[in-house]
């Protein structure tokens, strides 16, 4: 029962797709983070001017500091983001990254707090004073805890720009990572599915000679008839390669040619029963995968017995699927390691397909035949 485990680690295989994500053009990209931009900074611009007007009363030099503040939080927060996208500092490593944010953060809030002075010194000589606002200014600018809140709301102000941007960027980065790592592996499956049709067809084409080179020398009438049926077999395959695949009528007719030139080589020897529903014609599988469990159960059960030898090859519906069995005299042990490339493959391709809701199992019954249960979707 060797076998039946390497089929089963076959098409227990998982191949997960996801459709990779749409990256946003250069253009819309700049859209966004200027809109981003603009609007987070009006908002702070908005949250400030309200939270001087609480303890205080209005002045126009207030608002002319809290604009100054938040267009230079704009300005030094953009000139980072250069410094970022021309250093490429989202290349880094995370521990690389975070000292040089570090630093930017100290930096921008530096600048901030040196910038807040110097317009508040100039606008004291500019805007007309107000007694009782200097007083309150005065007691505020005396005490040292109000100098700690406000640099530490400017430090909390650039760390969140921060996480922002460099979170942001670091999802978008993740999914990229993703969508390409999903095209690769598509690629791969792709590639992978091209090359196991490659090993099946000469696999087929080399037993279909074998049995065609007996035939010449026995019964030359009969080897041109051969011909015949093996041309039709080959220009089935040829075309099949092009595609995914076939309807199970189209891959029948073909095990119809294949049966038809074995007979003749086996003669009496080999007796085929068929139990085809109608209804399972238009069912979708693989093309030469039938056509190889046929090829197996002739080349390792009726071959190998010496007397009458049975294939039986039926197709019948099964809730959502379609169950294809072929059955052939013979023992799963007396298989070989022969057949293990083809079932293989054949189980590859079909779980490359349909993933778990199809399946190919090899199992042998008390009876002493072989069953090759295929099942795919309808």
């Amino acid at each position: 029962m060797a076998l039946v485990a390497r089929c089963d680690s076959v098409t227990g295989l998982v191949f997960p797709h996801a459709a990779p994500a749409e990256s946003l053009s250069v253009w819309k990209a700049g859209r966004a983070y200027w809109a981003c931009q603009i609007g987070g900074w009006s908002t702070i611009f908005a949250l400030n001017l309200l939270g001087t007007m609480t303890i205080t009363r209005f002045r126009w030099q207030y608002v002319f500091i809290t604009f100054a503040i938040s267009g230079i939080g704009l300005a030094l927060t953009h000139i980072v983001r250069a410094k970022s996208r021309a250093a490429h500092w989202l290349d880094l490593p995370p521990w690389q990254l975070l000292g040089r944010v570090a630093l930017a953060i100290m930096t921008m809030a530096v600048a901030s707090s040196a910038s807040v002075w110097v317009l508040d010194y100039v606008t004291d000589r500019v805007f007309e004073k107000d007694p009782v606002v200097d007083q309150v200014e005065a007691q505020l600018n005396s005490q040292f805890a109000a100098h700690v809140v406000m640099h530490a709301n400017i430090i909390a102000l650039y760390s969140t720009w921060c996480a922002l941007y460099y979170g942001i960027h670091f999802l978008q980065r993740k999914q990229h990572s993703e969508a390409e790592r999903w095209k690769l592996q598509a690629a791969l499956s792709a590639a992978e599915l091209a090359a196991l049709k490659a090993q099946l067809n000469p696999h087929f084409l080399f037993n279909a000679l074998n049995g065609l080179r007996a035939l010449i020398i026995e019964d030359a009438p009969r080897a041109q008839h051969v011909v015949t049926r093996l041309a039709s077999i080959l220009r089935y395959s040829l075309q099949a390669n092009m595609r995914e695949t076939v309807p199970l009528g189209d891959e029948l007719r073909t095990v119809d040619d294949y049966l038809e030139l074995e007979s003749i080589r086996f003669e009496d020897r080999l007796r085929v029963v068929r139990n085809i529903a109608p209804e399972t014609f238009g069912a979708s599988v693989p093309p030469m995968v039938v056509q190889t469990l046929v090829e197996n159960a002739i080349k390792y059960g009726v071959s190998r017995h010496p007397e009458v030898g049975e294939v039986r090859l039926s197709a019948q519906p099964s809730g959502d699927s379609v169950e294809i069995r072929v059955e052939n005299t013979g023992k799963l042990g007396g298989t070989g390691d022969g057949t293990g490339v083809g079932l293989r493959n054949a189980a590859e391709r079909i779980h490359r397909l349909w993933g778990e809701r199809a399946s190919l199992r090899l199992t042998e019954d008390p009876a002493g035949h072989v069953v090759a249960t295929l099942r795919v979707p309808r």
